[in-house]
């Protein structure tokens, strides 16, 4: 869902499943920064659009044509997790609970967040190991 270029371009590809939308992108570096570098004129589709990454080089999980279907893709994968009831109990492994505002209010307020951090950290010191 958007241009993920240069150091961006890892964070995806960390995760465990990747959906893209076609006309997106997914590379370290852009074609024009491939054209100075090596001469060659290549698009972005060629480099790392997401036909290139789910028929190719297989970085990509699902490949949508629209932000609409990606998203609906993303509900129905996020839907599959949680407690499963037919599962035995050891494969419970990730339980869904639902936001209580109560429970689930920040500690402190946004203005105090200030006032958590110290302004003056103290210097680090290091120490060697001795051989």
């Amino acid at each position: 869902m958007g241009m993920c270029v240069a150091g961006g371009a890892y964070l995806p590809v960390m995760t465990d499943t990747v959906l893209m939308t076609e006309g997106s992108g997914l590379f370290l570096a852009g074609p024009s920064l491939v054209q100075a570098a090596i001469g060659q004129k290549t698009s972005a589709e060629e480099l790392g659009g997401a036909a290139m990454h789910a028929e190719i080089s297989g970085t990509v999980d699902f490949k949508e044509p629209t932000t609409t279907f990606c998203l609906a893709r993303l509900r129905s994968l996020v839907e599959k997790m949680g407690e499963r009831h037919d599962a035995a109990p050891q494969a419970k492994v990730f339980r869904r609970r639902l936001f209580d505002p109560l429970r689930d209010a920040p500690k402190f307020a946004a203005e105090d967040v200030y006032g958590l951090l110290n302004p003056t950290p103290e210097p680090a010191t290091f120490t060697t190991c001795a051989k």
